[in-house]
C-alpha cells in the first residue's frame, strides 16, 4: 500500500528566520554511490532539493519532504553534511545541508521537475552552485574517511617481543 503524503506546502507563512537570513534546508539524496538532482525552477541547472524551514518541522523534516516534493525521492535523513549563508540580490538563506539515503524512488510527486541520476563526481561536475558542491566535497570527504578507517590494519596494542 502507498504512503499518504500531504499536499505540497505553498507561500511562507510559517517560515522560519534568523534576522534577515531565511533558513533553508536541503539534502543529498544519494543511493549506491549515485546522487539524485532536479532541474533548478528559475534556470537550467541541475540542483539538489531544498527549500524553506518551516516552523512546524525539524530541519531533518523539511529536507526530507523537499526531496519528495521537489525530486520524488524517500529515505532516511542521515547526518549534516555543511551549512552555508547564500546571498543572493534579492535574498539572504542560511542553508543546512544533510545526506539522504534514498528507500524509495516515486514514479509520481508533488512537483513533477525534471530529475537525474549521477555519479557523486558527475554531480559536482554538473552543479554550479558552491554551496551544494561544498555539501557534495563535505560528503565525498566523510566516505574516504569511513573508507580509511576500514581497510586500516589492526592497532598493536601490545609491545611485540
Amino acid at each position: 500500500m502507498a504512503e499518504e503524503h500531504p499536499p505540497a506546502r505553498e507561500g511562507r507563512e510559517k517560515q522560519r528566520w534568523d534576522g534577515d537570513l531565511r533558513l533553508v534546508t536541503g539534502c543529498l539524496p544519494v543511493h549506491s554511490g549515485r546522487v539524485y538532482m532536479i532541474k533548478s525552477r528559475k534556470k537550467a541547472d541541475w540542483v539538489l532539493p531544498k527549500g524553506g524551514w518551516e516552523s512546524d518541522e525539524t530541519a531533518q523534516e523539511c529536507a526530507r519532504r523537499e526531496a519528495y516534493e521537489e525530486a520524488g525521492v524517500e529515505g532516511e535523513i542521515g547526518e549534516l553534511l555543511y551549512e552555508s549563508e547564500v546571498i543572493k540580490k534579492k535574498s539572504q538563506s542560511r542553508v543546512t545541508w544533510f545526506v539522504m539515503n534514498v528507500t524509495r524512488v516515486l514514479d509520481e510527486w508533488p512537483e513533477m521537475r525534471p530529475r537525474c541520476v549521477l555519479s557523486l563526481e558527475e554531480a559536482m561536475a554538473t552543479c554550479n552552485r558552491p554551496e551544494m558542491i561544498a555539501a557534495m566535497r563535505s560528503y565525498q570527504s566523510k566516505l574516504a574517511a569511513a573508507a580509511t578507517i576500514a581497510t586500516a590494519p589492526p592497532s598493536q596494542s601490545e609491545p611485540q617481543a
